[in-house]
């Protein structure tokens, strides 16, 4: 018995600190490039079905050649290219994460009556998202896929807000001028 109370309790320190790790996370990548992830914040908003659509065609393409290129790891060309892949894909889906965050942590705030710095708002954003995230990941009876369906989609919407806006530098949709 006191070795489940123990690894409960491990379980929820773990949480909680990866939670903070996510919150901190998200207010450094915030405060180093604020205007990339307006861009692609806005974009997720205007286009929320695009951006996940986009994302989980560019995460299948992404995981796709890495899961190619390691079945040709025989030449030692492809070394390389598997390691800038999945550096590129980490760095995608890390920077997604701040761009959805920061809607959520708005979201949040708001309801409360706060209106708060960007900054801020990713960090309770990715906090939040992180403890839901958990949360249903620790669902019992096989109820843990909807854990995985969740992140799936948070990931690709983050992925594909930043690819509809090449990495946040153009917004979009595009403005039309007639």
């Amino acid at each position: 018995m006191f070795h489940l109370v123990v690894d409960l309790l491990g379980k929820v320190l773990a949480t909680i600190a990866g939670s903070l790790g996510v919150g901190i996370w998200c207010a450094i990548i915030t405060l180093i490039i604020p205007e990339p992830i307006r861009v692609a914040r806005n974009s997720a908003l205007i286009a929320p079905f695009t951006a996940v659509l986009v994302g989980f065609l560019a995460l299948a393409a992404g995981f796709g050649i890495t899961t190619l290129l390691s079945l040709l790891i025989v030449t030692i060309i492809c070394i390389p290219v598997i390691a800038l892949v999945d550096i590129f894909l980490g760095a995608l889906i890390a920077l997604g994460i701040v761009v959805i965050a920061e809607p959520v942590g708005h979201m949040i705030l708001r309801r409360r009556g706060i209106y708060a710095a960007p900054i801020a708002a990713a960090t309770v954003g990715g906090v939040s998202l992180s403890v839901i995230l958990a949360l249903l990941f620790s669902l019992p009876f096989g109820l843990s896929v909807i854990g995985y369906i969740a992140l799936a989609i948070v990931l690709s919407a983050g992925v594909g807000s930043l690819m509809l806006t090449r990495l946040g530098r153009r917004p979009y949709p595009r403005a039309r001028y007639i």
